[in-house]
């Protein structure tokens, strides 16, 4: 990897674009004047790699932006474009091209054209094998002075830089800290403990008052409630059967009633009757009688008068016999109406007989009607009985349905809760990036349209594989961004996916890995037994094993510190441990604490499981709503067959109400006939035909004794007196006729009278009651099944419903004891550490408060009646326990339960809830004090392991750099020699200075003596704090090849920067860098000097790129390209020149010079 190209455009002296092409990865060396730009060069440079230009403020931006003749330019940009065949830059690309752009509002890098922060260029360029710790890859003018004339203390700084110890020193401060308020927290925790137990002890006192205060009041609350139940059902069942005995004994009153009526009336008939008819007979007889005797007297006035009307006998005789001729017809006339009113009577008797049988078979049929509506009634009870059934388990599901609902809401606010965190967590440009590809393979699958890409695309990397939790940190430090790359099957895919993306502008950072882009590389084997191949901790499908590979290959799992850095140092491997903390194979060691909250790896498999159980959840509800829909149309198909049956009961109630009413009315015809009410004329037109016969045959006999008679003048005395006799009768009859007519009329009035209160009043009434009492029975029976049916119904409802509450007040008992342990967790869950103090304060502020809504919730339930209201939520056990026991035993029991209350009458009844509570506070409270204990121990540790690996850091390094120092002086000085001596306090122990001196001496002779990790942690707990015994690093150097040394104060300044430069390039060495920036460094050399330090730099660079300025020609004597740099106008040029070229430069400028 080296500097291929660098493209300047406005910034400082460079005006229009400058490209620098075709760098060597070698040496490479830029000659001009003072001030023609070089100094700016190498700061363009520095201002994209360097992290001294990272924040740049308003007002500074002006010197960064050029100006010269004309306008100011608006932006200054620089590029730079790293040859990357080795693939030391963690890409696919061959050639990286890194961008900074300034201008008085923004300032922005981009890699390969997207988008970055600084962050990720620092972190790329560190994987390259740059470290932050060591700042001498670039070295400016002034630079070598610097060190050259530094103190010891400014040295040891230095080394303590290249060990990477500020990075322990941070870690440590920040442990510290939290130390600190860790055992804040704890003390907090243990006086709050003492006081919840405190509480306890009071509570459970209180607790077992409540217990038997409890015991008996649920005894005495469900004898109450059972005593209350069984009055209620007693005098419901009472008032029920004595409304249907009173309606009953009326119905049956007024029958009663009516027949004792209509027998009264019919006695008063069978009396008044034959009185009525016998003087109807009398009447008529006497009216007879009456008419016979005034016949005889118009005849025998007759008789007078026939001598003056006829002649003879003969002509009398004539006219006699027409007259006996006209007493024949009538006589026949009127036996023939006899007879006639005779069948008039007899056809009223057939008709009644008629009637009769017609009222028989109305009954019969009011019978089948009544069977076919009880069998109807039977078949919906069965149907009601089949419609609880499905009801309740229409009910059941839904029940079931709705805790699956609510499960699911709290599943989807996790899932969100989660998506959240992760969004949170995650870069906003990856997010949008995620949001985007989402959005278009979900418009391509509702248009299904290119299936292709839709079937192409396998998801992020991150989607991909599974582990075991223990190497989640592992896995997330070392693909870091990398684990959301998209993943899919081919470049077209890709280059689809971006083309929509571009097409609807949406946002986000995009990468992909497409299979057939990435090649089949074969992963080195590691040879320590105590390492292993990261990716072999993954479960991945191998189609995506070429991807894996790339990403996890160069990368081995070691389980410390100190195998990782052997691994690395042997095998090349970069290393990481379980716990997250990186060393890679070029030196740098990176890691520390880790919040697992932030573990995005973690938390993606936990939104991954929580979508499935989602997913699962929704296809039970799912299946439960099919299920629920389904009772619904059984539900829905029983209740139509119910009413089907209630129309077809309807019908056959309306044909029994209709067959009553012809009932009804045969019964009044039946009535109206066998009274004689009707046929009283017609016997009287009987009487008066036969009395009228009578008298006809009375009239004839008249006449035929006058044919016997001779023709004669006058009447005899004896016809004379007849006559006075007949009319002295007749006058007399037709008083006693008047008076029979009169009580005749009166009491025939008295017969209408009855007859009409029997015809119109009480024989309607009477049908009406059996009517009212046949179909109230019938009617009454079929509600009565239905009722009966419809309280089984409402009995299993309510005693579902009352299991139901059993269950709920259970469970209210149940989320009661969860309560404190869900508002713990949800705090935990949202607030920070640092709150845990005002946490805890809260908590034990509203404790109470809490108890006292659980006990309000838990007091606003509704019950069935007003006693039971009063008498508080029912136990478990009210249902059954004493529902068999008499009402006297369940009064005996009330008060003994009522007796044994009257000792607890100051019971605390919240007791059992405080004591709950405060105990699960106690338990939650004592769990976080454990782990507060456990986190201040593991903070105590991780001190005493910083400091052990701050020691064995800088210990390693120091020695490193004080070999490499003594081999490079050696190399520029043959004869000479150099030694980096390590400064301890006078104060100090005798024991620590040897030893200090020891490792001096040792690192002197550079011999490598090496000790491991694993030895200095379990160094004594002295030397843990030796560091703190450093204060400098002293050099001393011979350049004469003597045993006498000198320091490097009483050197000249040519043999001061020959010391500083030997030392920059140990540090090098210890801690390489892909390229070196070197900015006259051999300004103050002689000539010998700046031969060694050319030849120097000629080694290094065989394996490392070098650009340098000078003003002397050694460094150009094995450069291999060479730049030119000139001004003009203010605007400063580079070009590239011949070696001969720079040669004339520098000899011209010496001359000058």
């Amino acid at each position: 990897m080296y500097i291929k190209e660098i493209n300047i455009t406005g910034f400082k002296s460079y005006k229009d674009i400058t490209t620098i092409r075709d760098l060597s990865p070698k040496h490479n060396v830029v000659i001009g004047r003072n001030g023609s730009g070089k100094s700016n060069f190498f700061a363009a440079i520095q201002f994209v790699l360097s992290s001294e230009f990272t924040s740049i403020t308003q007002h500074n931006r002006h010197a960064f932006l050029h100006e010269s003749v004309g306008a100011k330019s608006a932006t200054a940009r620089v590029e730079i474009v790293f040859d990357n065949m080795d693939h030391r830059i963690p890409t696919e690309s061959e050639e990286v091209r890194i961008v900074r752009t300034l201008t008085m509002k923004n300032d922005t890098y981009s890699i390969d054209g997207k988008s970055v922060t600084k962050t990720e260029i620092v972190n790329m360029m560190e994987s390259a094998g740059f470290s932050r710790s060591n700042p001498y890859y670039i070295v400016k003018q002034g630079k070598i002075t610097e060190l050259a004339t530094a103190s010891d203390a400014y040295r040891l700084k230095l080394i303590k830089e290249v060990a990477g110890t500020r990075v322990f020193d941070e870690k440590k401060e920040e442990s510290t800290k939290i130390l600190t308020e860790t055992q804040g927290k704890i003390e907090k925790s243990v006086t709050l403990l003492g006081y919840i137990n405190e509480r306890l002890k009071k509570l459970e006192e209180e607790k077992e008052d409540l217990k038997e205060y409890q015991k008996w009041d649920k005894m005495k609350r469900s004898i109450e409630y059972t005593i209350f139940d069984k009055e209620i059902t007693e005098a419901k069942a009472k008032l029920e059967k004595l409304t249907d005995q009173r309606t009953k004994i009326n119905t049956e009153q007024n029958k009663i009633g009516i027949e004792r009526a209509i027998a009264e009336r019919q006695a008063q008939l069978d009396e008044l009757q034959p009185r009525y008819q016998k003087l109807l007979e009398e009447e008529s007889s006497k009216d007879s009688d009456i008419r016979i005797m005034d016949q005889r007297c118009k005849e025998l006035y007759a008789k007078q008068g026939h001598p003056e009307q006829f002649r003879t006998v003969a002509e009398r005789d004539k006219h006699l016999k027409t007259e006996l001729q006209w007493i024949d017809r009538q006589s026949y006339e009127m036996k023939n109406q006899i007879e006639e009113i005779k069948k008039s009577i007899r056809a009223d008797e057939e008709e009644k007989e008629t009637l009769g049988q017609r009222l028989r078979q109305e009954k019969i049929l009011l019978e089948d009607l009544s069977i076919k509506m009880n069998k109807l009634s039977q078949e919906i009870k069965h149907k009601k009985e089949q419609l609880n059934k499905a009801i309740t388990r229409r009910m059941d599901d839904s029940h079931l349905e709705k805790e699956k609902r609510e499960k699911l809401t709290m599943l989807q606010y996790d899932v969100n809760r989660m998506e959240e965190d992760f969004r949170r967590l995650t870069p906003k440009a990856t997010m949008s990036g995620i949001t985007s590809i989402k959005t278009i393979l979900d418009e391509y699958k509702h248009k299904r349209i290119f299936p292709e890409v839709v079937n192409g695309y396998y998801g992020r990397l991150i989607d991909l594989f599974n582990c075991t939790p223990e190497f989640n940190k592992a896995i997330e430090v070392t693909a870091e961004s990398r684990l959301f790359y998209h993943v899919v099957e081919d470049d077209k895919v890709a280059m689809k996916l971006l083309e929509s993306v571009n097409e609807r502008s949406l946002p986000g950072e995009f990468n992909f890995y497409p299979l057939n882009r990435i090649l089949d590389t074969q992963p080195r084997e590691i040879i320590d037994k105590e390492a292993r191949p990261l990716i072999e901790c993954l479960q991945f499908d191998q189609k995506f094993n070429n991807v894996f590979k790339m990403v996890f290959k160069d990368y081995a799992l070691v389980p410390r510190l100190d195998v990782g850095t052997r691994v690395a140092r042997n095998e090349a491997f970069n290393c990481v441990t379980m716990d997250g903390d990186q060393i890679s194979h070029r030196g740098p060691l990176t890691g520390g604490y880790m919040d697992v909250k932030r573990l995005k790896l973690d938390l993606v498999r936990r939104l991954k499981n929580a979508e499935n159980d989602k997913n699962d959840l929704e296809k039970e509800i799912d299946c439960l709503t099919e299920k629920i829909s389904a009772s619904l149309n059984v539900v829905d198909q029983i209740r139509l067959e119910i009413a089907k049956r209630e129309t077809e009961i309807q019908t056959l109630n309306n044909g029994y109400h209709d067959c009553l009413a012809k009932k009804q009315i045969t019964s009044e015809l039946l009535n109206k006939l066998s009274n004689n009410a009707d046929n009283e004329p017609k016997m009287a037109q009987i009487t008066k035909l036969k009395n009228r016969l009578k008298e006809l045959t009375a009239q004839k006999e008249s006449v035929n004794n006058q044919l016997k008679t001779p023709l004669e003048a006058g009447l005899t005395e004896a016809e004379r007196d007849k006559i006075n006799k007949m009319e002295d009768d007749i006058k007399k009859g037709k008083d006693d006729l008047d008076e029979l007519r009169k009580e005749r009329a009166d009491l025939g009035n008295r017969i209408q009278t009855i007859n009409n209160e029997l015809q119109h009043k009480l024989f309607k009434k009477r049908e009406h009651l059996n009517a009212l009492i046949e179909s109230n029975a019938g009617e009454k029976s079929n509600r009565l099944d239905t009722e009966q049916a419809e309280i089984k119904l409402i009995y299993e409802r309510v005693k579902k419903l009352l299991d139901i509450i059993g269950v709920l007040d259970f469970n209210i008992e149940e989320y009661s004891k969860k309560k404190a342990e869900l508002t713990t967790f949800l705090e935990k869950s949202q607030e920070k550490q640092k709150e845990l103090e005002k946490s805890l304060e809260e908590f034990a502020k509203n404790a109470e408060i809490f108890c006292t809504k659980i006990a309000n919730i838990q007091s606003k339930r509704e019950e069935y009646s007003k006693k039971i209201k009063e008498i508080g939520p029912l136990p478990a056990d009210a249902h059954g326990t004493y529902d068999k026991l008499p009402l006297k035993q369940l009064d005996k029991r009330l008060t003994e339960a009522m007796n044994h209350l009257k000792k607890y009458e100051n019971v605390n009844k919240k007791a059992c809830e405080q004591f709950i509570q405060a105990a699960s506070q106690k338990d939650d409270l004592s769990r976080r004090v454990n782990e507060l204990q456990k986190n201040e121990q593991a903070i105590k540790d991780l001190l005493t392991v910083l400091e052990n690996r701050r020691y064995e850091t800088l210990h390693l390094t120091f020695k490193q750099v004080a070999k490499y120092f003594s081999e490079v002086f050696r190399k520029l000085i043959p004869n000479g020699s150099a030694n980096l001596i390590m400064q301890t306090l006078e104060k100090s122990l005798s024991t620590r200075s040897t030893t200090t001196l020891s490792h001096s001496t040792t690192m002197q002779s550079g011999a490598e003596t090496e000790t491991t990790i694993g030895e200095q942690s379990s160094m004594p707990e002295r030397v843990l704090h030796e560091l703190e015994t450093f204060v400098g690093t002293s050099i001393k150097v011979s350049f004469t090849g003597g045993t006498e040394t000198r320091d490097i104060t009483s050197l000249s300044g040519g043999q001061k920067t020959l010391v500083a430069l030997a030392l920059i390039f140990a540090i090098q060495k210890c801690d390489p860098a892909p390229f070196y920036l070197f900015d006259e460094i051999d300004a103050a050399l002689d000539q010998e000097h700046r031969r060694a330090i050319a030849e120097m730099i000629h080694d290094l660079s065989q394996t490392a790129q070098f650009i340098t300025t000078t003003f002397r020609a050694e460094l150009l004597e094995h450069a291999e390209k060479f730049y030119g740099v000139r001004v003009r106008d203010k605007v400063s040029y580079i070009d590239e020149i011949a070696k001969a070229s720079a040669f004339d430069f520098v000899q011209d400028d010496q001359a000058h010079t």
